[in-house]
């Protein structure tokens, strides 16, 4: 069998990936292991490039799955999880990928002949916007809080309902899960039953914020880092930043939503946060 986890964005995945994934006795973990600080398993690295980009090819997806089948007669259950196949944005591409929509397709074709779990995490959708909108922020998108809430693609994640009836026509069986059910632990339950493992590892807490009355404090990376950063060896950098206080990003403070921004968004997806409210009580 093979779970896939597409995210979504700011629902503990990098948590997932660093702390719990990669230490699931029943299943392989495939990828994303950037979140440990690990490099990328080659097949992974190729999986994901293709699956990022704006190619279409029937050849590239043809060896995936025959590199896939491999995988899963060597180490049965495999897992992989990555929260760039629900969002435009990529370390490959930058916003110059694929849509999510295209990518969720690619993954639909090349897993066509596996048993395939699709695992999807959602989250009180304001929140989730908030979170996700200083998220992009900090790689390169420049509009505000509204605009990037009505005017992106990425924004009809936003939209509960599209999001599950164009994951239905694509994938067999879906596990839904609430970003709640890792904030209190219950998900561990849930876990054991989905991957039959006998012991779940705790979920660690990454990606705080520095936040106080005036908004939230995020570093956005200059321009120049992007393009050149990679080529600067890591012993130059700790000397620039010990010895001459340089830093590779500027620092800048995100203000709270107002509450015209906050009605904005509760008119626009209340079906979403009506759809999010049922499936809490769901889990109770």
């Amino acid at each position: 069998m093979i779970f896939l986890h597409i995210g979504l964005h700011k629902t503990a995945t990098t948590s997932l990936q660093e702390s719990v994934w990669p230490h699931l006795e029943s299943c392989f973990f495939l990828g994303r292991r950037a979140a440990s600080g690990e490099k990328e398993l080659a097949f992974y690295e190729k999986f994901s490039r293709y699956c990022f980009s704006q190619v279409i090819s029937d050849e590239e997806e043809q060896e995936l799955k025959s590199d896939l089948k491999a995988l899963e007669l060597e180490y049965g259950n495999v897992l992989i999880s990555d929260e760039w196949f629900t969002s435009k944005f990529s370390k490959y591409y930058g916003f110059e990928g694929a849509s999510w929509q295209v990518k969720l397709e690619k993954l639909s074709r090349i897993f066509y002949d596996f048993h395939t779990v699709a695992l999807l995490t959602l989250r009180e959708p304001l929140s989730l916007a908030y979170s996700m909108y200083i998220e992009f922020l900090q790689v390169g998108y420049n509009g505000d809080f509204i605009s990037f809430c009505t005017r992106t693609n990425d924004s009809e994640i936003f939209d509960f309902e599209y999001l599950l009836s164009y994951l239905d026509t694509r994938f067999n069986e879906i596990e839904l899960f609430t970003f709640d059910e890792f904030v209190d632990g219950s998900f561990e339950k849930r876990f054991t039953e989905i991957f039959g493992a006998s012991n779940v590892p705790k979920l660690s807490s990454k990606n705080k914020k520095v936040s106080n009355e005036y908004g939230i404090q995020i570093g956005i990376k200059y321009k120049f880092y992007d393009k050149f950063g990679s080529y600067i060896p890591r012993f130059i950098k700790v000397f620039l930043k010990r010895y001459f206080n340089f830093r590779i990003s500027r620092i800048i403070v995100v203000p709270p939503l107002t509450d015209s921004e906050k009605k904005l968004f509760s008119s626009k997806f209340s079906s979403s946060i009506h759809f999010y409210d049922n499936l809490l009580s769901q889990r109770v």
